[in-house]
């Protein structure tokens, strides 16, 4: 596991996108245990998913958004496999907590590459600084996954934000921990790109 501790006077900012957007009917959890949801609005989950996918099984191409009311804000929890047929209950990469409320999301390829351009405009526009002095990325797994060879586009489109070279590094993870915000509360997201920018000026 790599660990970074940072000391210091720091400015720091963060950015969170994924590119998927909620479609469709809004749900509530009404059924689960930890990253195992076994029913929406009082019905088998699997049920939930097949309403909108035609009875295909769920995927990572159409994540749940979870929102917790009152916040507008979602996160991203991916379908990992089908926990239960006979029950109808989804296992997903991430603990979804009951009332929770739930709406299933899509994405285009463009939608997807153009979050990490969208974390990064987040980043640089609320830096409480002048001169950031370096950059972290941290991109799902999941999101290589889907877009192939076209994952280095994301690379591309966070550099085309800046009008100077700035010192970076990143890697692919397995969920990703950060707030909306910095004054917001963590969050553990999937199939997203989340950017933080740091310095001293």
């Amino acid at each position: 596991m790599p660990v970074l501790l940072f000391a210091g006077d720091l400015h720091l900012s963060c950015g969170v996108a994924s590119g998927w957007n909620p479609v469709g009917q809004a749900g509530t959890v009404t059924q689960s245990h930890q990253n195992v949801v076994e029913a929406i609005d009082g019905k088998p989950a699997l049920d939930f998913y097949y309403r909108y996918l035609g009875g295909l099984p769920p995927s990572a191409e159409y994540p749940l958004a979870v929102f917790n009311p009152p916040s507008t804000n979602f996160y991203l929890r991916a379908p990992h496999e089908v926990h239960d047929l006979a029950q109808g209950s989804i296992k997903f990469a991430g603990d979804v907590p009951q009332g929770a409320i739930v709406q299933i999301t899509e994405a285009s390829r463009a939608e997807i590459l153009t979050a990490a351009k969208t974390s990064m405009q987040q980043a640089l526009s609320a830096y409480p600084g002048t001169e950031p002095s370096a950059a972290l990325f941290f991109s799902c797994v999941g999101r290589r996954q889907l877009l192939g060879m076209q994952i280095q586009e994301e690379y591309q489109l966070v550099n085309s934000c800046l009008s100077a070279p700035l010192p970076s590094c990143g890697f692919y993870t397995y969920g990703e921990i950060s707030p909306f915000h910095l004054s917001g509360n963590t969050q553990y997201h999937n199939e997203t790109f989340i950017t933080l920018i740091f310095g001293t000026r």
